[in-house]
C-alpha cells in the first residue's frame, strides 16, 4: 500500500500572518487551473505563520459537495503538477465532528512525502488540493467524502463515509522526480542466488534455483548506483517485486 497522509493513523517562504477570522487572508482567486476557494475552505481559521504550528479552528459540521481549496499564505517558485510528488506538513480534521484525525506536528521532523495523483480512486481530493501549490503555500482544505476514502471512511479513525475532512497544509518542497529504473555499474549475484533478468524498463525476470531455500538472509546488488547513501530513518522511494 502506498503511503498516504494517513500513514499516520504514509524549506518554504516564511509568511508572518495576522490572526484570522474565517475567510479572512486567504486568496480571493486561485492560480488558473487550480482548485477554487468556496465557502467551506474559507470558513477555517488559521492563526500563525506558514512553516511553524498553525492554530486552526472552524464551526462544525463542515461540509462541501466538491473539493476546496483556500491559499491563505502564498509561496514562491515552481507550482507543482500531476506527479509530482511534494513534502509537506499537514493537520487534518472531522468536518462532521470537528475532532482532529492527525497531524504531523509542524516541526520539520515528520513531514511527509505525497504523490499527487489525480485519477486516483481514494483521496483524490488531496491531489486536488496539492496541484498547482508552490514551497511555501499554506493551504486550507475540505475534501467531500466522494473524493475523500468514499462510503467506506476509516473505521480506525471514527470517520464515516458521509464525513467531510478538513486539511491545513503547508508545502515544503517539491522532490526531485525519482529514476525511471536503477541507474549505475552492473554486478554479479553470488552462487546460488535468483537468476534475474532486466528488462529495457528494469523489470526484472526472476529465476528461482531448484534447491534448497537459503537459511540465512541474503543481499547481492545487481546495479550499483553512484548517489547518496541511505542513512537510518530516510525515506526512499522504490520500485521492487517480491516472490515467495
Amino acid at each position: 500500500m502506498r503511503r498516504t497522509p494517513f500513514a499516520l493513523l504514509t524549506a518554504g517562504l516564511l509568511v508572518s500572518l495576522a490572526a484570522c477570522t474565517p475567510g479572512d487572508g486567504s486568496t480571493d482567486a486561485a492560480p488558473e487551473g487550480c482548485v477554487e476557494p468556496g465557502d467551506a475552505s474559507q470558513a477555517v481559521a488559521v492563526d500563525g505563520a506558514a512553516g511553524s504550528a498553525p492554530e486552526i479552528s472552524f464551526e462544525a459540521p463542515l461540509e462541501a459537495d466538491s473539493t476546496q481549496r483556500s491559499l491563505l499564505t502564498e509561496g514562491e517558485g515552481d507550482r507543482a503538477e500531476n506527479g509530482d510528488t511534494v513534502l509537506i506538513e499537514y493537520t487534518v480534521f472531522n468536518g462532521e465532528t470537528g475532532d482532529e484525525l492527525a497531524s504531523t506536528g509542524f516541526t520539520g521532523e515528520n513531514a511527509e512525502a505525497f504523490p499527487i495523483d489525480t485519477a486516483s480512486e481514494q483521496l483524490v481530493g488531496f491531489s486536488l488540493l496539492l496541484e498547482c501549490a508552490a514551497p511555501g503555500d499554506r493551504i486550507a482544505g475540505v475534501i467531500p467524502p466522494a473524493e475523500g476514502f468514499g462510503e467506506a471512511g476509516i473505521p480506525e479513525l471514527q470517520l464515516a463515509g458521509t464525513e467531510s475532512l478538513v486539511f491545513v497544509i503547508d508545502v515544503v518542497e517539491i522532490l526531485d522526480a525519482p529514476l525511471d529504473r536503477a541507474e549505475g555499474a552492473a554486478g554479479e549475484a553470488p552462487e546460488g542466488f535468483p537468476e534475474v533478468t532486466l528488462a529495457e524498463d528494469g523489470a526484472p525476470t526472476i529465476v528461482i534455483p531448484d534447491e534448497a531455500p537459503p537459511a540465512e538472509f541474503g543481499l547481492a546488488v545487481l546495479i550499483e548506483g553512484d548517489g547518496p547513501v541511505v542513512e537510518e530513518g530516510a525515506e526512499v522511494t522504490v520500485h521492487y517485486t517480491g516472490i515467495t
